[in-house]
C-alpha cells in the first residue's frame, strides 16, 4: 500500500502532499520521506568512522531491482549497490547510524544492515507485508508495521528481536512522539479507517481518530502519513548493478 506524507505538528493534522524528513533532532540519521522512508543518511562523522577523511553514506532504495544504492555524500558518488530481500519498501536507521533496517513486503521480513560494512547481518520474519517502519528517538526500538497480519510489531535494535505485537487493522505509516511513549499510525481497512494512538510503554492500543471528509462521508481512500517534527531469499542484482 502507498504511502503518502504529510506533517503532523500539533495534534493530528493533514498538511500538503509533499516530502518530509525525519530526524532525531539531535544530529543523527536523517531519512528522506515521500509516505515509507525510501532513502537515509548516515550522521556526519565521527559519529561513526575515525578514518580520516571518513564521510556518511546515503543509501537507497531500489524496488524493483531488490537492492539499495549507497553513495557517499561527500562526492555525491555511488559506491555500490547492496542487494537485499525481494520487495525493499520502507527504511529505518538507527540515530547513531550504525544500523539501517529494510522492510521487504514481498516477502516477510525486516532485514538489519551494518552500515560499517554495508552487509546484511540479519532477517527478522514479522509477517505479511511489512511496508513502513519508524525508530524510536531514543533509537532502541524500531515500529513495523506488518499489514497483511493487521499488526504493528516492535523490535529490540540491541538484540534484533520481536518484543512485541500490538494490533492494528492494516497498518499502514506511522509516527513515533519526540519523548517515545506514543505511536500514531495510520490504519487502513476499507471500512472505518482511522489514526490508531498507541501507547509504547504499555504497548497497547489506547484511543482512534476516525477520518472523515468535513461533510460526513468517510474517507475510503488513501491519505497522508503523520510525521512528528522533532522526533530469505534475496534477489541478486543484474550486470548494471555491480555489489561491493
Amino acid at each position: 500500500m502507498r504511502c503518502l506524507a504529510a506533517m503532523l505538528v500539533l495534534g493530528i493534522a493533514i498538511a500538503s502532499w509533499v516530502p518530509a524528513v525525519h530526524a532525531d533532532g539531535n544530529g543523527g540519521a536523517v531519512c528522506y520521506v515521500n509516505g515509507v522512508a525510501q532513502s537515509c543518511v548516515q550522521p556526519a562523522p565521527p559519529a561513526l568512522n575515525t578514518g580520516a577523511g571518513a564521510r556518511s553514506k546515503a543509501y537507497v532504495i531500489l524496488r524493483n531491482e531488490s537492492v539499495l544504492a549507497v553513495a557517499d555524500t561527500g562526492t555525491n558518488r555511488l559506491v555500490h549497490y547492496v542487494p537485499v530481500p525481494l520487495g525493499p519498501r520502507g527504511l529505518a536507521m538507527t540515530p547513531d547510524g550504525r544500523k539501517l533496517y529494510i522492510g521487504s513486503d514481498e516477502l516477510s521480513s525486516v532485514s538489519v544492515l551494518d552500515t560499517a560494512t554495508d552487509r546484511i547481518v540479519s532477517e527478522i520474519n514479522v509477517g505479511p507485508s511489512p511496508n513502513c517502519l519508524a525508530v524510536s528517538p531514543d533509537g532502541r526500538s524500531i515500529l513495523v508495521s506488518v499489514s497483511g497480519a493487521d499488526q504493528m510489531v516492535i523490535i529490540d535494535t540491541g538484540t534484533d528481536r520481536i518484543t512485541s505485537r500490538i494490533p492494528v487493522p492494516r497498518p499502514d505509516v506511522a509516527a513515533i512522539s519526540p519523548d517515545g511513549r506514543t505511536a500514531y499510525v495510520a490504519s487502513t481497512p476499507v471500512v472505518d479507517p482511522a489514526f490508531v494512538i498507541l501507547d509504547l510503554v504499555k504497548r497497547v492500543p489506547v484511543g482512534r481518530v476516525a477520518r472523515r471528509f468535513p461533510w460526513g462521508t468517510q474517507l475510503r481512500s488513501r491519505w497522508p502519513a503523520p510525521v512528528l517534527h522533532g522526533g530469505g531469499r534475496r534477489q541478486r542484482p543484474g550486470p548494471r548493478y555491480p555489489t561491493q
